[in-house]
């Protein structure tokens, strides 16, 4: 059976690694809806799971801080790494069975990556998220690898992949 368009997209959210921030409240930014209609609870969770509630609280007017590009209207810049995580609370507030994410680490050092990969794990534990790194700190904690080189695919355990696959345990 062939899913259509609508189908597709009730299955899949995801991140990619350009993300884009819009000229609206931090809130409008994560949950994507008008000012009425938002769940600002959910959207606190949302950005305490992407670790940015910190943030976000201390900017002029918290939640309703105005977003301008990557830059609130009082002129506070939101980094690489915040302006990911935004986005990771805008994924992770539109829940779906698969969660995509492209990167999603990328601009974030070491401790703020195990500390929203834990939540991202505690958060998606029913559902299937395909992440897509370079960087394989975490990767001893997935259920399953496909690791992707010169047009061939592994898929393993991490465990099993650094036994049996050199290139993996050498980029490892």
């Amino acid at each position: 059976a062939r899913l259509d368009r609508e189908e597709v997209f009730k299955l899949f959210t995801t991140l990619y690694q350009d993300v884009h921030v819009f000229a609206m409240t931090v809130a409008e930014n994560v949950a994507i809806q008008p000012k009425e209609r938002i769940d600002r609870r959910r959207v606190q969770r949302c950005l305490e799971m992407a670790g940015l509630w910190e943030k976000i609280q201390s900017l002029p007017g918290g939640m309703d801080a105005m977003l301008l590009k990557n830059i609130d209207l009082n002129g506070v810049e939101l980094s690489g790494g915040q302006t990911q995580r935004l986005a990771l609370a805008r994924t992770l507030a539109h829940p779906r069975p698969v969660l995509v994410l492209d990167d999603p680490f990328s601009a974030l050092d070491r401790r703020t990556e195990d500390e929203v990969f834990a939540r991202l794990k505690a958060c998606a534990r029913d559902r299937v998220v395909i992440l897509i790194s370079h960087r394989l700190y975490h990767f001893p904690e997935l259920r399953q690898i496909v690791f992707m080189q010169g047009g061939k695919a592994d898929v393993g355990t991490h465990e099993a992949l650094c036994a049996s696959v050199p290139a993996y345990r050498a980029l490892y």
